[in-house]
């Protein structure tokens, strides 16, 4: 079931159903598992960025794009859209966090 519901998400934003321009976001990401049991969902693109979100390992977040098939990143941190319960929403829904993730922490992106 929570497969189908990706899979749907990720072509809500892919087809550019969900709020903002169509380029906005494209892939659904899954969180890796770490050993401190998070990953941190940071205001700017770095280490000692503001931590916005604690995120749990499964949890799923939407990649943003500046243009199509090229992600919206800075050196190795990509800017992500994360929701409270882990599950992927259309950019632009409520209670929504944007923030930015280092690459080697997404998982099963697509």
């Amino acid at each position: 079931m929570r497969f189908f519901a990706l899979a749907l998400a990720a072509t809500t934003l892919s087809l550019g159903l969900g709020s903002g321009p169509a380029a906005a976001t494209s892939a659904a990401c899954a969180i890796k598992t770490t050993s401190d049991g998070f990953v941190a969902l940071r205001a700017e693109p770095s280490p000692s960025g503001r931590l916005l979100v604690r995120m749990a390992a499964g949890h799923t977040v939407a990649m943003h794009h500046a243009s199509p098939g090229q992600p919206s990143r800075r050196g190795q941190w990509v800017k992500v859209s994360h929701w409270a319960d882990g599950e992927l929403r259309a950019v632009g829904a409520p209670r929504g966090r944007t923030g930015w993730v280092h690459e080697g922490l997404l998982d099963d992106c697509g």
